[in-house]
């Protein structure tokens, strides 16, 4: 499903923005796991972050290459991030 979302606009968009920035948790990766939280109904970012601990297979598919799970404040940026765009 993911590889059919017409997002690249906006994927390459944050990528530009973060450009030298640090890269600790991929855009991608975020973008996949925010879409991933809303296909499995999950209402808030620590359910989110809840199911990606536990789901190994989640957090690959998403695309994040170790263990580590976002922080909580990491989301809250990236989704202001991606309102901030929708508002340009």
């Amino acid at each position: 499903m993911l590889e059919y979302m017409p997002d690249e606009k906006l994927i390459r968009q944050l990528e530009k923005e973060r450009y030298k920035g640090w890269d600790d948790y991929p855009v991608r990766a975020m973008w996949n796991s925010v879409f991933a939280g809303i296909v499995f109904q999950h209402d808030n970012v620590e359910k989110l972050r809840r199911e990606l601990r536990r789901n190994g297979q989640l957090r690959n598919m998403s695309g994040f290459k170790s263990k580590a799970v976002p922080p909580a404040w990491v989301y809250t940026r990236f989704l202001k991030k991606i309102l901030n765009i929708r508002k340009k």
